[in-house]
This record gives structure tokens, sequence and C-alpha cells, in this order.
């Protein structure tokens, strides 16, 4: 192999291997929020680093404050909700009006 062709292999790798090690720049600032997984990051940067949507700004478990009224919503998980706050709460964002069917997977 030629001493270019070597020059640009050794390049590219290090372009491509870079890209892989290189970490998101979040604030070392706590302020934790609880992602969809149910794992606590230290701040709403460090979850969408990874990706995941958050839950809650508050560690892991949320406690979620829904009025006690019974309005049922059918989550698109098939589970039946009390109210549309109780189906947000559970990370439910998509939902019709009404209880889910019985033999329904779906809504």
């Amino acid at each position: 192999m030629d001493g270019m062709r070597l020059f640009q292999l050794l390049f590219f790798t290090s372009l491509f291997a870079g890209s892989h090690l290189q970490s998101c720049p979040c604030p070392f600032i706590y302020d934790p929020v609880c992602g969809l997984d149910g794992r606590t990051y230290s701040n709403p940067c460090s979850a969408n680093c990874v990706g995941m949507p958050i839950r809650c700004r508050n560690e892991c478990p949320c406690s979620c404050p829904c009025p006690r009224i019974y309005d049922p919503v059918c989550g698109i998980d098939g589970r039946t909700y009390s109210n549309p706050c109780l189906a947000r709460c559970n990370g439910i964002y998509f939902y019709r009006q009404g209880e889910c069917r019985q033999n329904s997977k779906r809504y």
C-alpha cells in the first residue's frame, strides 16, 4: 500500500471513530428529569443525548397530580386510563375517548 492510500485510510478511520467517541456537550448542572425508560437523568440535555423522551421534570418515579375524574381514554397500548392526564403520566400521548374494547390489543 502506498503512502497516500495509507494516509487516506488512517484519516477517514480517525474521522469515523471520532464521531462515535464524542459525547454530548451537556452542562454539569443537576436538574433531574425522568425518562420514559424509568431512569433518572442529571438534566434534560443528558436525556436528549441518548434520544430519551422526558416523562417528568424530577427524579424517577414521577408523581402525577391528576384530578380524580373518570373520563376514560383508550391508550395506543390497548389499556384503559381513567382520564387523559393519567394516560400522559404513563407516557401515553396517543389515545381515543372511551374505554378500550375487551379483545383489542390496540385502540
